[in-house]
């Protein structure tokens, strides 16, 4: 279904049954980003069966993770949009249609992480929800967490709502932050009409990480410059930011803002 109806090519489709060093070596020798990126965005409808659909609310599916992983029903919430979930040893995935005309997708992909739990599947659901989570991650549509992360969220107190200008995917960004400064820069941000959305724990090439980063335009907010080698960095072709959102706008559309 993803191949036909969403233009990937067959040759990256067939990357997903292989192991994460072919896929390291195939990336390489052929590193076509726009097509991995094309089949992150359409992969949670490789989840989507004949008895997994519901009609739910697109926000509940963080809820309907944890639910699941409790055994409970789940989108259980009122709604109106097209609804999914897989679920498969300790590795949950939720999923909604968020723009039926675009086809877009959102989903959560989670990990159910208690030490018995783990034990029970001796680490192999573990590689698996980390070889989903290399190709659920790299569009940025979708939200990979997990069992200790998805509860945190849930009982949280006073509960923060959404907040209701908020784009979808930018909305999806906040709440994988972890910091006040994280939450804040992304809200402040996300403000900024036409701003394209970062990644959020960047990894570079020589492992560092970066707190937010549009990689194609090469821009980084590093809000503990004194933690990394940012002499490194720099000369490797970053243009680093601090938390000043007035400087990190500035430079966006230069680098070829959307």
């Amino acid at each position: 279904m993803v191949k036909a109806t969403f233009n990937v090519q067959p040759a990256t489709m067939n990357l997903l049954a292989q192991d994460p060093v072919s896929q390291l070596l195939a990336f390489i020798f052929n590193p076509d980003i726009d097509d991995w990126r094309l089949l992150s965005r359409w992969m949670p409808y490789l989840f989507v069966t004949s008895t997994n659909r519901a009609k739910s609310s697109a926000e509940s599916i963080a809820e309907s993770a944890l639910s699941s992983m409790n055994g409970a029903s789940t989108f259980s919430t009122p709604g109106t949009d097209i609804c999914w979930s897989f679920s498969t040893q300790n590795i949950v995935l939720t999923a909604a249609v968020t723009s039926p005309q675009e086809k877009t997708a959102t989903a959560v992909l989670a990990i159910d992480d208690r030490n018995e739990v783990l034990d029970a599947h001796n680490g192999s659901g573990w590689r698996e929800w980390l070889r989903m989570s290399n190709w659920f991650g790299i569009s940025g549509n979708h939200r990979i967490t997990t069992r200790t992360q998805l509860e945190h969220n849930a009982s949280a107190a006073p509960a923060v709502p959404a907040e209701p200008s908020l784009d979808p995917l930018w909305q999806a960004l906040l709440e994988q932050t972890v910091s006040d400064a994280e939450r804040e820069l992304v809200k402040l941000l996300a403000a900024h009409s036409g701003l394209p959305v970062p990644e959020l724990g960047h990894e570079t090439e020589d492992g560092s990480v970066l707190d937010l980063a549009w990689p194609d335009q090469r821009i980084a907010v590093v809000l503990d410059p004194e933690s990394m080698d940012t002499e490194s960095l720099i000369a490797d072709g970053w243009q680093l930011c601090g938390a000043d959102v007035p400087n990190v706008v500035e430079r966006l559309p230069a680098a070829g803002r959307i």
